[in-house]
């Protein structure tokens, strides 16, 4: 025999919770305050299965089963109901869909019971998942937060090579891409590239042979060491260099290269070694 199915719906809170029962047609039957204990909510629920009968399964709704509907979501399941979620952004949606001015718990309550009686957009059942899982969830939403900063990163480097070595751009440019590592390290050793004519050649091909440029090590540090010369012998302005509108960081820092030692007064050491170290930061993340 199939057993019918009661709907209580839970709007949990820090001190107390506000629980309300619907009858086999979905209408308000009773409504329970329950106080935020483990003791107090098991007592509470086996008063409704009782009420409810053993010839019914009752089904305990809660908006999230993390924060305050933790443990009413874990002793519901413990005591064998089934536990459903109710959307945050849909269950707003429906008060708004039913006229209600404020947020009054036992009317939140009963809509969250509502939309699963009804089984509305944004109602699911509760997924039991294990604290691996809930790592590898939030591991995954780090690097996912970190590959959009290094995007943006790489965006803002891209648009002061697009005014300062507009090159680097071309299909034609066989050196490092400006989202590269072989980049980072290059930024790493040579914060905006100051000090780089006075740097071996050894060094910069000991850099590209760490990011698999093989046989081509030597060609691509000769091409950016005539690059950086052809840099260098450019006329420039007295206007300061886009360099500065990289990074609003502290410009205390002491991120400086052991082969150079730039000086605050240039602005492109100064404000390239900051940005260096913001984009180093994370990228180093991701690569």
């Amino acid at each position: 025999m199939k057993k019918k199915v009661r709907i209580v719906g839970f709007d949990c809170a820090e001190d107390e919770h506000a629980a309300v029962l619907l009858d086999a047609s979905g209408e308000f039957e009773r409504r329970v305050d329950v106080i935020n204990e483990r003791g107090q909510i098991q007592e509470s629920l086996a008063e409704l299965m009782l009420a409810v009968g053993p010839n019914a399964q009752l089904v305990v709704v809660v908006e999230s089963k993390r924060s305050h509907g933790r443990i009413v979501a874990d002793v519901a399941s413990e005591l064998g109901c089934e536990v459903w979620q109710v959307n945050t952004v849909a269950l707003n949606h429906y008060r708004d869909l039913e006229g209600q001015p404020r947020k009054d718990d036992e009317w939140d309550a009963y809509l969250a019971a509502r939309m699963v009686y009804l089984r509305m957009g944004g109602c699911r059942v509760a997924i039991e998942t294990t604290e691996e899982e809930r790592v590898l969830s939030r591991l995954t939403r780090t690097y996912s937060r970190l590959i959009k900063d290094r995007k943006r990163q790489v965006a803002r480097l891209r648009a002061v090579f697009l005014e300062l070595a507009p090159e680097m751009l071309h299909t034609s440019w066989a050196g490092p891409q400006p989202g590269s590592k072989a980049m980072l390290y290059l930024l790493e050793c040579w914060p905006g590239f100051e000090g780089l004519e006075r740097a071996q050649m050894r060094s910069i091909e000991k850099i590209l042979r760490r990011c698999r440029y093989g046989s081509r090590a030597t060609q691509v540090a000769k091409l950016i060491r005539r690059w950086h010369e052809e840099f260098l012998s450019r006329p420039r302005s007295d206007q300061p260099l886009p360099w500065n509108s990289i990074s609003s960081c502290d410009r205390s820092g002491s991120v400086m290269s052991r082969r150079t030692r730039c000086t605050p007064k240039s602005p492109t050491a100064s404000s390239a070694i900051l940005w260096a170290r913001s984009y180093s930061r994370c990228t180093e993340m991701v690569l």
